[in-house]
């Protein structure tokens, strides 16, 4: 994944300076999500620590769909939906000589509005950026555990405040169309204060 960001970048980069950069107007996007988990999992595997249990989950993939607007060449402002299913946490235990296991499976999904602001780096074709959101986050959770031939699930969903904080870069291969790289930090609130992830995009957009 690494490898194919830089490759894309460095060819962008490298483009005639004779492409430019949308000054306003409205855009739309899709891209690929990659999340790291940085889950506050602390109290919950000191009450399973006596069971053997550690509680550790798998980072996820994802997508993300966007509607933006740019008011000028500094600054542009956006509604993301981000959406992740795959984190997931599978573990077998020993309790009283019985062989346990426990499998959780987490989706998340963020409806946030964003602000972006872009320094002037002297170029119409790569547009730097930081960003910073705010909006809304929900979670499901799924439990199953499973001894001696017999299953037992459970389900829980939360909704909640959520925020960001991130760089990026865009490239514009034609005054229509960027390919964009973001990196972000997301944070849960209140309810969903515990789910926590570095977020990575690589996606396309059309500016009309």
């Amino acid at each position: 994944m690494k490898k194919l960001f830089i490759t894309v970048a460095i060819a962008l980069t490298f483009l005639s300076s004779q492409l430019y950069a949308q000054d306003m107007g409205l855009y739309v996007g899709i891209g690929g999500n990659y999340a790291i988990q940085n889950f506050d999992t602390d109290e919950v595997n000191q009450e399973l620590s006596p069971y053997g249990l550690h509680m550790n989950f798998d980072d996820s993939p994802g997508f993300s769909a966007r509607v933006g607007y740019s008011f000028s060449k500094l600054f542009s402002a956006e509604l993301v939906y981000d959406y992740f299913s795959d984190f997931s946490w599978n573990q077998t235990t020993i309790i009283s000589g019985t062989p346990v296991t426990f499998k959780m499976e987490t989706e998340i999904m963020t409806f946030m509005i964003a602000g972006k602001l872009s320094p002037n780096v002297g170029s119409e074709t790569v547009r730097p950026y930081i960003t910073a959101g705010a909006g809304m986050m929900r979670g499901k959770l799924d439990l199953t555990g499973t001894a001696a031939g017999f299953t037992a699930s459970a389900s829980e969903s939360e909704s909640d405040a959520c925020g960001k904080i991130g760089v990026g870069i865009d490239f514009y291969a034609t005054k229509n169309i960027s390919v964009g790289f973001e990196g972000s930090y997301v944070m849960g609130f209140g309810d969903m204060d515990n789910i926590r992830y570095t977020n990575l995009n690589l996606g396309v957009a059309y500016h009309f």
